[in-house]
Formats: structure tokens, sequence, C-alpha cells
């Protein structure tokens, strides 16, 4: 364990408590690093749910896999911790649906969990992806995840300006929700007011170029393809999703007759 790496303190926790919150693929490892690395206390989860949290985490013993430090930690956290802290802050960083979306299908074909024949065309990597991935699974996330804790509306947006991030308090909860295509240096200040103490943007530890390394190279033109080749109907599901209504309205739902939005 390195020394950045929050450990978590039973009687400190549950005074106070601060998370980043979200389903991955949205920067959160970054963030999360910042703010430890700058001395404030963090934890990283991806759910909010401590039972699923140990389901996890007791699927991947039973399947012999790693175990990350933040599922080891978040166990322990999302119980007493997270049911009696005032406040709990929660930051929620989010990400264009289709960014994130074929972020988390390059994450899946570079670690095996996706397996292609190397010479794959565009067409059946888009097929493979919207396989793998359904167009609302941001929406299951937010419904199992999110509500419990801030119950959003079902319909009309957030951010109908396209804010880049907001604040907003529910109850013991103090919410930062910001956008991770914002540049580092803002999401720091964004990060430096809501917690009250100066965090700093340091390199990124996972990025498209890391995770490239390991793809072949012809794979990885395919790649680049992707967008393109993905159908306009899953396009209009994934920006009609109440993810993207919520937090990305201005992407609006594609014609399914006509261009995918852009």
């Amino acid at each position: 364990m390195t020394h950045w790496e929050p450990v978590f303190d039973r009687e400190a926790d549950c005074r106070t408590l601060t998370l980043i919150l979200s389903p991955g693929r949205v920067a959160t490892t970054s963030l999360y690093l910042w703010c430890n690395r700058a001395g404030v206390k963090t934890y990283k989860t991806h759910t909010s749910d401590q039972r699923m949290a140990r389901d996890i985490y007791r699927d991947r013993i039973r399947d012999d896999l790693k175990i990350p430090f933040f599922l080891e930690q978040s166990r322990h956290v999302l119980g007493r911790a997270f049911k009696v802290a005032d406040p709990v802050r929660i930051v929620l960083p989010t990400r264009d649906p289709l960014a994130r979306t074929l972020s988390a299908f390059r994450r899946f074909v570079a670690g095996g969990r996706v397996a292609l024949p190397e010479d794959s065309p565009p067409e059946a990597l888009a097929r493979a992806l919207e396989a793998e991935i359904p167009a609302d699974r941001l929406d299951v996330w937010l419904e199992r995840n999110l509500d419990p804790l801030w119950p959003l509306p079902e319909t009309g947006a957030l951010l109908r300006d396209a804010a880049p991030m907001r604040r907003h308090d529910a109850g013991r909860f103090r919410f930062l929700l910001l956008r991770s295509e914002m540049e580092d240096d803002a999401i720091c200040a964004a990060l430096s007011d809501f917690l009250g103490q100066e965090i700093v943007p340091l390199a990124r530890d996972e990025t498209a170029q890391a995770h490239n390394a390991t793809i072949a190279p012809a794979l990885r033109t395919a790649l680049a393809g992707l967008p393109d080749a993905l159908s306009p109907a899953y396009l209009q599901a994934l920006n009609s999703s109440r993810y993207a209504r919520l937090f990305y309205p201005e992407r609006g739902a594609p014609d399914p007759d006509g261009d995918p939005a852009p």
C-alpha cells in the first residue's frame, strides 16, 4: 500500500466521509489520486450499496481475481460510516455517454473481456459493443446507486444549460457533479472549492494510450472507426437515456432513420 491510499478509520470516517462515486470510465481514478495525494482522505467506489460491494468482492475471490485496494476499502466504508457520517461529501464525475461507452469497450478489449480476431472490421466491433454494453446501462447504475441517495427527476435535465459542474445538497449528502471533459485545472478548482483544500492536477495514470498498448495494431485501427459503425438505433437509445437527459441534454437524440447525433 502506498502513502496516498486511504485507510478506513471507523471513528473518523463515521464523522465525515468523502467519496468519489461513479460507474467507471469517467476519470474516477485520477480524481481519487489527486484528492488523496493532496491530503484529502477520499474513497473511490462504483456502488453506494454495501451488499453489492461485498458481492463483487466475494465474486473476485471466488474467481481468483485481483482485489483492487479501493474495492477492499469500499466494503467497510459503505457500512456504518456511510450511514451515519455527516456530511457525506460525494464527488460525482460524469462523462458523455458515447465517449464513456467507447472507453469501456476499449478497456474490455484491452483486458480480454471481449475477445475478437485481430482483423475484425469496425462493423464487427460495433456489433460486439452493442451486445456487450446495453444502451441503458448507465440508467441502471443511476437507479441502483444514485436514486437512493438523491432521487433525480424522471424527465427534464439537471444541467439544462449544459453547465460543466453543479453542487447540490440532499440531507447529509453533499454532491459535486462535474464533467470529466472539463480541463484538469478546472476540475481541480471545483474540487478545491468543494473540499476546502487545494487539489492539484497530476499526470493521469489511465489513458487510452495505455490501453492501446495491449491491443493489436489492426484492432486499434478498427476501434478508431467504431463510432461511425454503431447503429443509428443504438445511438438514439444512448442519447435518449435518462443519464443523457440528466447530464448531457444538449446531445439530444438522433433520428433513427437519419444521421447519428454529432
